[in-house]
């Protein structure tokens, strides 16, 4: 595989099946960037910080916001929706959403 393509692997919905794919060039996402990319039969968010790539899901658990149009921070992005913080590296919930 060429060392210009951003790699990808992403667990399905049965949580023993993995999708992985190439998604992007790594030249097309910038430093602090965030991008939704269509990976398998769903879609990625692929997040550029400090130099390292990193695919976590591309919507919020709460409502399904796209994570894409929310605030990325020091390792972590926040729904645009109602401000719950997912970290960027593992996908996990660090801040539960706000009423």
């Amino acid at each position: 595989m060429p060392k210009t393509c951003v790699p990808v692997l992403q667990k399905t919905q049965s949580d023993e099946n993995y999708v992985e794919g190439i998604v992007c060039k790594t030249d097309e996402i910038r430093e602090n960037e965030m991008k939704s990319l269509d990976l398998g039969e769903g879609k990625i968010l692929l997040v550029k910080q400090n130099g390292k790539l990193s695919a976590i899901g591309a919507k919020c658990t709460h409502y399904g916001a796209p994570l894409s149009t929310g605030a990325l921070g020091n390792g972590r992005v926040r729904c645009p929706w109602h401000g719950a913080c997912f970290n960027i590296t593992t996908g996990d919930i660090e801040d539960f959403p706000g009423f």
